[in-house]
């Protein structure tokens, strides 16, 4: 494993699986695509590894990789890396735990995250490690899970619907219901290149007469970058309550872009 770098990896795997994924064409029923997981597994085992033979003994504990971090024994991407390896099982079982998807898909996406919150966690406030990140890394995985999900749905229905059949409309019914789950962010992300000014953004989003929570959610992860889990944190709400204000958000902000399109 001499001159690897998870980093590196993770982002070569996951640019691999889109473009796997925006390449395959499906068959009904069938998932969208064959990411490679025993390859995947096999490059993690090896270097899983490469960790313990190297820091296994010196670093054996989660606590222990972050004193060392701290007392500035190993840089942050060296913790990054011992986390990982150590964790990995753990994130696995995370990921294994969504039908008909590969499981690299989930854990590759859900990479950002865990460095987040490698970079963000205090041991000192007494929460353990992989409790402080699990939220974060199951609302990566979930987010990701329904995406896919969403994208297989709409390519079964459009290789099954022949191009001239009477039924187009109530096809394009269809397409707008999934296209429900696409996330509020990626709606302003959308505004963002409509208007390339968050000014005017902000200007839309206080026209849509957003609920206090709601325009505190949207401040949180759009405006400051946070992730939903540390949104509902912070918050002092649930993750779930998070979500259902991103979407009530969106069904909102849907209609002002629309009005605004029109004039």
């Amino acid at each position: 494993m001499e001159g690897f770098r998870l980093v590196s990896f993770m982002e070569m795997w996951k640019r691999k699986l889109q473009d796997l994924k925006e390449g395959l064409l499906l068959e009904a029923g069938e998932s969208y695509g064959l990411s490679g997981w025993d390859a995947f597994l096999d490059t993690m085992n090896g270097f899983i590894k490469s960790q313990k033979e190297e820091w296994g003994e010196r670093y054996p504990t989660n606590e222990d990789v972050f004193r060392g971090r701290d007392r500035a024994e190993i840089s942050e991407e060296t913790a990054v890396e011992i986390l990982w390896a150590w964790n990995f099982p753990f994130i696995v079982r995370l990921a294994r735990r969504y039908p008909k998807e590969s499981p690299d898909n989930l854990i590759s996406c859900s990479f950002e995250n865990f460095q987040r919150a490698v970079g963000r966690y205090d041991g000192k406030q007494g929460v353990r490690f992989l409790s402080y990140c699990r939220l974060s890394l199951e609302g990566a995985m979930k987010e990701e899970y329904f995406r896919n999900k969403t994208y297989r749905e709409r390519q079964v229905l459009s290789l099954n619907t022949p191009v001239d059949n009477p039924m187009d409309e109530e096809l394009e019914v269809i397409d707008l219901t999934a296209d429900e789950s696409r996330g509020t962010l990626e709606l302003i992300e959308e505004w963002d290149e409509q208007y390339r000014n968050r000014e005017d953004i902000r200007r839309l989003l206080s026209v849509a007469v957003l609920t206090e929570r709601q325009s505190a959610v949207i401040e949180k992860v759009y405006f400051e970058g946070k992730n939903q889990a540390d949104t509902a944190r912070e918050l002092g709400i649930t993750p779930t309550s998070v979500r259902d204000a991103l979407q009530g958000a969106r069904r909102k902000l849907k209609k002002v872009m629309e009005k605004e399109r029109m004039t």
